[in-house]
């Protein structure tokens, strides 16, 4: 036999508070969310948190399963009036970064330096694209420790590293 419709009527609405205050703490959650992805866009590319709009909760989930799917950039988005560097300009300059530092390096760390010397790798993913300038110049490969010099041994010691720091 079923339930009354007195205690039917109780659990839903015992239900419907649970969801209610389910939707308050999403609600909190895609707030908290919203400004720090707002953040980020502002930082990466340009655009003012206050021009960005918020999600609604019928469209949050949507919103940040869109945005999780798009990779967070690396560098910030370079401008119109900034050259990206050519494949010889970024092998130059890697093969004088690998050189000073004496070791093999890391992707993203690589990157970094290369930026630091104002060589702009462009593209939407640069770490990407400068792993295929390297992979594709022949004059480096890529292991454990990082990126070095096609066919010459890895170092045993990194004279400019870190003390402690190890080269794997």
């Amino acid at each position: 036999m079923a339930e009354p419709l007195s205690a039917t009527l109780s659990k839903r609405a015992s239900i419907a508070a649970q969801v209610a205050a389910l939707n308050a703490e999403l609600e909190s959650l895609d707030r908290d969310i919203f400004s720090r992805v707002g953040r980020l866009v502002e930082a990466y590319e340009g655009i003012p948190v206050a021009n960005i709009q918020h999600p609604t909760s019928a469209n949050a989930e949507r919103v940040f399963a869109n945005a999780a799917k798009r990779p967070v950039p690396t560098q910030p988005l370079i401008k119109t009036d900034q050259r990206t560097a050519s494949r010889q300009e970024i092998t130059a300059a890697t093969v004088e970064i690998l050189r000073a530092n004496g070791a093999p390096m890391k992707l993203q760390p690589l990157l970094d330096e290369l930026i630091k010397k104002g060589v702009l790798v462009g593209g939407k993913r640069p770490s990407g694209n400068l792993s295929a300038h390297l992979g594709l110049s022949g004059q480096f490969e890529t292991g454990r420790a990082g990126w070095w010099f096609r066919g010459q041994p890895y170092p045993t010691t990194n004279n400019n590293a870190p003390e402690g720091a190890s080269l794997i």
